[in-house]
This record gives structure tokens, sequence and C-alpha cells, in this order.
């Protein structure tokens, strides 16, 4: 992933990890490696910046085009 920078925007939860990175979020299966969802935002300026929170089967992560998105694991 080199789309962008990443500080500090991991976050894991027991057995996944995700990623927020550029224009991509990333959802990976901590003990397999497998990609279990992959997001791309392709509206212009578009770039992760934070840690994603997850709660309630939802994933919610803040984007530099002033949107927060709410992704349904």
């Amino acid at each position: 992933m080199k789309a962008g920078p990443v500080l500090g925007a991991v976050t894991a939860v027991p057995g996944v990890v995700v990623i927020g990175e550029g224009s991509f979020v990333i959802v990976i299966d901590a003990k397999s490696n497998q990609t279990l969802f992959r997001f791309q935002d392709t509206n212009k300026g578009s770039t992760f910046f934070g840690a994603a929170s997850i709660s309630n089967g939802m994933l919610f992560i803040g984007n530099m085009d002033d949107n927060l998105y709410a992704l349904g694991l």
C-alpha cells in the first residue's frame, strides 16, 4: 500500500486487522492474512488518515474529504 501516508491508521480487534491508507480501507483476517474486505474511495482528494473504529459489525472511518464512512462487515 503506497497510496498515501500511514499515521497510526491500523486497528486490530480479535481476529481482524483494519488498515486505512490513502484512498483505501482494507480488512484482513488476523490469522490467515487473507483480505476480507477492500474499499477504495475514488473521490478526488480522498485520504483515509486515521484509525477505524468497529462497533456492532460496522466499521467507521473518517476521510480527509470531510466524510465519515460506515461500512458493514
